[in-house]
């Protein structure tokens, strides 16, 4: 449905200097939303999704850790949107300290992201609703050199971040979660509210939204990933959106994103778990003890220092090597120098299954 502009660009004093931006209007669109047939039919299909994510996650083997993974894959994803040139695997290797093949400007901002989302979930944790201070939070993790200009955060009437918070927690809406997920997001990156980072942070908000809504336990969802892999038709609607008021259609492509990322999630943690157990199954016919504690340990996370290791299962750094080469003389992992000249290790299959893009 075309609405009109879904907003108004607007000028005011900032810090002394004329600014002039777009100050979209306030949620939920007006008139009201027309969710036909079809958009009601993929809802339930990226609800559905969501539900094997969540359920999935739970059933994974206890070593496992799921959520910073697919945090990170979802960091990595939302930064490529921003022209960022990061995989997985570069991001996980600068982590362990070893040399990711990317620019070092764009793995530092990438670790940004990563720190703001996990700002976010911990202040949710601590029983912060997604409010002013929690995003507060989150951009100053992302854009700290932005914060200079705290005092000047652009909260305008109408449009504003407030009024986008009292969307986002008020029940009285009764907007089911992805169709509020799907307007608050793009509502966020249309709001002038701070220096940079508009986007990043809308779109980081999206899972922390699924999880204050109950659809899901932990921000398991890579939405990003989705988005670009369909980049052209992501940036249409987002204009579509502003200049001619047509969140239907923005709302069709956010939901069927959401549905495919959370398959592609789900699809990810099955070939993990497929891989624990084949590789596993090879390890104990050999009755490699010490290669299967090891193994065990990589599963938190398919790049770790050697002496990290070592440390984690209180062994000595001669037993943990001869586990870690047992490993690798069946091809399961491969050792990489990192920068101070330690050890890592990466567990090949596994790095490969999360550092996949294809949607």
């Amino acid at each position: 449905m075309r609405r009109g502009r879904s907003g108004s660009y607007e000028s005011w004093i900032v810090d002394g200097e004329a600014c002039r931006a777009f100050v979209p209007a306030p949620l939920p669109p007006r008139p009201a939303l027309a969710l036909d047939a079809a958009l009601q039919e993929r809802l339930a299909s990226a609800n559905l999704a969501l539900g094997r994510l969540d359920g999935v996650s739970v059933a994974m083997p206890e070593a496992v850790v799921l959520p910073p993974l697919l945090v990170r894959k979802e960091a990595v994803m939302s930064s490529r949107l921003e022209g960022s040139r990061v995989s997985l695997a570069d991001l996980l290797l600068e982590e362990a300290g070893g040399v990711p093949a990317a620019p070092p400007g764009d793995v530092r901002q990438v670790l940004r992201c990563v720190v703001a989302m996990e700002t976010g979930v911990a202040r949710m944790r601590q029983g912060l609703p997604i409010c002013l201070r929690l995003i507060d939070d989150m951009h100053e993790r992302l854009m700290p050199h932005a914060h200079g200009a705290r005092s000047s955060p652009a909260h305008r009437p109408g449009g504003g971040l407030p009024e986008l918070v009292r969307f986002i927690n008020d029940d009285a809406q009764r907007q089911p979660a992805l169709i509020k997920a799907a307007l608050a997001s793009l509502q966020f990156d249309a709001i002038p509210a701070r220096p940079g980072g508009n986007g990043l942070l809308g779109r980081l908000l999206v899972p922390l939204m699924l999880v204050a809504d109950g659809v899901l336990r932990d921000p398991l969802l890579p939405l990003s990933l989705s988005l670009d892999a369909h980049r052209s038709d992501y940036e249409r609607l987002r204009h579509e959106v502003r200049e001619h008021g047509d969140w239907e259609a923005w709302i069709s492509f956010f939901v069927a994103a959401v549905e495919v990322a959370a398959l592609h999630a789900v699809n990810t943690a099955l070939a993990i778990r497929r891989l624990f157990d084949a590789d596993g199954a090879r390890l104990a016919a050999l009755a490699e003890d010490e290669a299967m504690r090891v193994h065990h340990l990589l599963l938190s996370s398919p790049v770790a220092r050697a002496g990290d290791i070592a440390a984690c299962l209180r062994g000595t750094s001669a037993v943990v090597d001869r586990g870690i080469a047992a490993l690798a003389s069946m091809d399961i992992v491969r050792t990489v120098c990192g920068t101070a000249g330690q050890g890592i290790v990466v567990y090949t299959a596994y790095l490969d299954l999360l550092n996949r893009e294809d949607p």
